[in-house]
């Protein structure tokens, strides 16, 4: 699981094959299909820019953010008892599909 969730939330790095893979996946890729060409050495390095206040390990507390542990398919906003949430992401009450567009070397 946790190596599914450093797929998910990440930002920065460079990926020369990432419109290749995109291609593999087809027009309009399930989360599947997506999944199938990502690439996880790729997500690691991504999810290092998230690290410091994210954490993905089951247990791991709380930090800048919430952890990330077993958030996929959760509501948004009340994936932890333990952390802060804004009162905007508490209404928004929207199940956090796909990470909302970041998932790893494939986005």
């Amino acid at each position: 699981m946790a190596a599914f969730l450093i797929l998910l939330f990440l930002s920065a790095c460079t990926d020369e094959r990432r419109a290749e893979r995109l291609r593999a996946a087809g027009p309009n890729p399930s989360l599947d299909a997506l999944l199938k060409v990502a690439d996880a050495d790729i997500g690691a390095r991504k999810f290092g820019a998230c690290a410091g206040c994210h954490k993905a390990s089951k247990g791991a507390p709380d930090f800048g953010g919430p952890n990330l542990y077993g958030v996929f398919g959760q509501v948004m906003g009340q994936h932890s008892a333990r952390f802060g949430y804004t009162q905007a992401m508490v209404d928004k009450g929207e199940v956090s599909v796909r990470a909302r567009g970041v998932i790893s070397g494939v986005d």
